[in-house]
């Protein structure tokens, strides 16, 4: 597969101290693919909702349409009483599986995979994600935010029930000393 691409992971691309929501904001905009790694953590946390909704307000200001957000399994998905994936209604929309993936894949998840000695199922759900995600991005490359859309104002997409609270520190270097 080809090497010539950039890729953006909240993790990883922020440097301490920099204003993520911002950065965020930008790295979104300019995207051709949003990769969810879908677990039950994921599906319950505001900012990821936020990515999700933004991402599908930028695609459809500028193609009409989404198709380019790819759900991927971190764990095994969480099944209806018909063996259905139940996905927040906004990752629903879009296909998560494929005939190209390993049966283990829906079953377990990307996680169970990659860690639990399935080197070949492992290497054939990369392959399968990296092409689709090439095929995608070629078919509609970043084009930029929509004007007015800020993603620290976009709603969630996910239902958040119990929001997690946190508590802000602030550092001083006030020069008098205790």
């Amino acid at each position: 597969l080809e090497q010539n691409h950039r890729s953006f992971a909240d993790w990883e691309s922020l440097e301490l101290m920099s204003r993520w929501s911002r950065e965020l904001q930008e790295a979104l905009e300019w995207s051709n693919v949003l990769m969810c790694i879908v677990s039950p953590a994921y599906v319950t946390q505001e900012w990821c909702g936020r990515e999700v909704a933004f991402f599908e307000q930028i695609a459809n200001h500028h193609y009409g349409a989404v198709d380019q957000i790819l759900p991927v399994f971190w764990s095994g998905p969480a099944k209806d009483e018909g063996g259905n994936a139940k996905l927040p209604a906004a990752l629903n929309a879009y296909q998560y599986n494929h005939q190209d993936l390993p049966d283990v894949y829906e079953k377990d998840g990307l996680f169970s995979v990659m860690y639990r000695g399935r080197r070949s199922a492992y290497m054939q759900c990369v392959t399968v994600f990296a092409r689709t995600i090439l095929e995608k991005g070629r078919a509609k490359p970043g084009t930029g935010g929509k004007p007015g859309l800020r993603l620290a104002d976009t709603p969630s997409a996910f239902e958040v029930k119990d929001r997690i609270r946190t508590r802000v520190v602030y550092c001083s270097s006030d020069s008098q000393g205790d």
